[in-house]
């Protein structure tokens, strides 16, 4: 069976090393790389089947990355992680906010 091809993006070295050791065994790690510019500039050349990605990098956040990857015509599935418990609360809210604020002019 293929294993799925995974592209990682942390600015951490010991978090991009934990989730090589974690993810290496059940799924192919494709490219590595340590913010979200090189995130989306690699994820276009390598084209994985998905993206694991810490919330909060230099130059694009994770979530910023996925934006900008997605309005280039680009539809890989994104995991969002964080070591950060707080960048994660954060993120959560903001997400929470928009899909409800979504829902609300749906409803309207």
């Amino acid at each position: 069976m293929r294993k799925l091809r995974v592209l990682i993006a942390d600015d951490y070295e010991q978090v991009r090393s934990a989730i090589i050791q974690v993810l290496s065994v059940d799924f192919k790690i494709v490219g590595v790389v340590g913010d979200g510019e090189q995130l989306v500039d690699s994820a276009i050349s390598l084209s994985p089947d998905v993206i694991v990605t810490d919330i909060s990098m230099p130059m694009l956040s994770g979530p910023e990355a996925m934006k900008e990857f997605r309005a280039q015509g680009h539809d890989i599935p994104f995991v969002l992680v964080s070591a950060n418990p707080f960048s994660a609360e954060e993120s959560i809210r903001k997400v929470r906010w928009r899909l409800l604020t979504n829902v609300t002019q749906h409803m309207s």
